[in-house]
């Protein structure tokens, strides 16, 4: 599945709206972060951390959201539980009634 979705991400054309690639990008963390193997969580987490500083452009309340809660769920399966934390406070910030 995540090489699926890096496969997608290389095929989209330069003209793909922003939100769509957003959108994959925020698959495939998903995908690593979810993964059985430490160096795909890791990766993700990197992703995710790159998307925070504006590598991914524009991000929707909803991507936002997303993105915060699976760097939650990577940090935690990575073992930093005290960013963990830190990262599910931010997303429950920002949408106080995510379950």
């Amino acid at each position: 599945m995540i090489y699926d979705y890096k496969e997608d991400l290389k095929n989209y054309p330069e003209e793909t709206p922003r939100d769509v690639m957003n959108g994959c990008i925020l698959k495939l963390c998903r995908a690593l972060v979810h993964s059985t193997d430490k160096g795909n969580i890791k990766e993700g987490i990197q992703k995710l951390e790159g998307g925070l500083r504006g590598v991914l452009g524009e991000l929707s309340p909803v991507q936002k959201r997303e993105m915060l809660y699976l760097l939650a769920v990577g940090h935690y399966r990575d073992g930093d539980y005290a960013s963990s934390l830190s990262y599910l406070n931010q997303c429950l910030e920002i949408a106080p009634h995510f379950n």
